[in-house]
């Protein structure tokens, strides 16, 4: 089955996000081109210090690059399905 993509539905303002032209309403296709399955993975590859987004914005594929300090927030707020439902990830944690 195919997962819904992660819709932007808002952009801290002066974040690394809004330098780097995100907006409301942007569906996040990938981080670093891995699809995003869920949160954790969400916040893992936006955690790193160059991170590359994926981007839709109105059917049309957008790359954008953001440069910001290591473990910095993007400054972004995602709302999807994708992020209130129990996935399986391929890590096996005993907690899950």
């Amino acid at each position: 089955p195919t997962v819904p993509l992660a819709t932007v539905v808002a952009v801290a303002p002066g974040s690394p996000a809004a330098h780097g032209g995100v907006a409301p309403g942007d569906e996040l296709v990938a981080i670093g081109g891995r699809p995003l399955r869920d949160v954790i993975e969400f916040r893992v590859l936006s955690d790193e210090a160059e991170v590359e987004l994926e981007l839709r914005r109105g059917g049309i594929d957008l790359n954008v690059e953001i440069t910001k300090a290591h473990g910095e927030p993007l400054g972004l707020e995602v709302d999807s399905p994708v992020f209130d439902e129990v996935r399986t990830c391929d890590n096996h944690c005993e907690f899950c």
